[in-house]
């Protein structure tokens, strides 16, 4: 590589904080929401390009040919390459941003309704009462301004235990928060 371009393929603005070898000093460049850097021609020697993009590539940040995240894994919404970024492959990379944190977010509710269930069973026991299937719904309003977004989004997680009955309606549209 020759140069090296970082875009933000996020909402929010990004603060790219690097090292350059042999140096101590921390620098930063800030880049907007849905644009692109280029690094300064001072550091764009081949080491000092290696070193950034390690150190960007530890924070999530991908090539611009490995937008397509594998399956479980995170995308930080930076995308780098030696040529500038195209607009497309900075949509491409909002799309998989955007999926990487519902995807985050369904993880985080699953651990929630889990640790909920776990005080509603440790409440019924100390209670001397059997408990059935623990479910959560999650509603989502629209932001102000959201078009064509006017209805809730919801997402109903059932927690399952061995021995509990479980509702039709968990069978048919819940997200399943196992139990081990």
């Amino acid at each position: 590589m020759k140069t090296l371009f970082i875009a933000n393929a996020t909402t929010r603005n990004h603060h790219l904080h690097y090292r350059v070898p042999e140096q101590t000093r921390v620098y930063e460049q800030v880049i907007q929401a849905g644009g692109q850097i280029q690094i300064p021609p001072n550091h764009r020697d081949q080491d000092t390009i290696v070193h950034i993009v390690m150190q960007i590539e530890g924070c999530g940040a991908v090539h611009r040919s490995k937008i397509q995240r594998e399956d479980g894994k995170k995308f930080s919404g930076l995308v780098f390459d030696e040529k500038p970024i195209s607009e497309e492959s900075i949509r491409n990379g909002f799309t998989e941003e955007e999926q990487s944190a519902i995807e985050a977010a369904l993880t985080e509710h699953q651990k929630a309704a889990i640790s909920s269930d776990d005080k509603v069973a440790k409440l019924a026991q100390e209670a001397g009462t059997g408990v059935g299937s623990l479910e959560v719904e999650i509603a989502q309003q629209p932001k102000p301004g959201d078009v064509g977004r006017e209805e809730l989004t919801k997402s109903l997680i059932q927690v399952q235990r061995e021995g509990r009955p479980v509702s039709e309606r968990s069978r048919q549209q819940a997200n399943r928060a196992k139990r081990d």
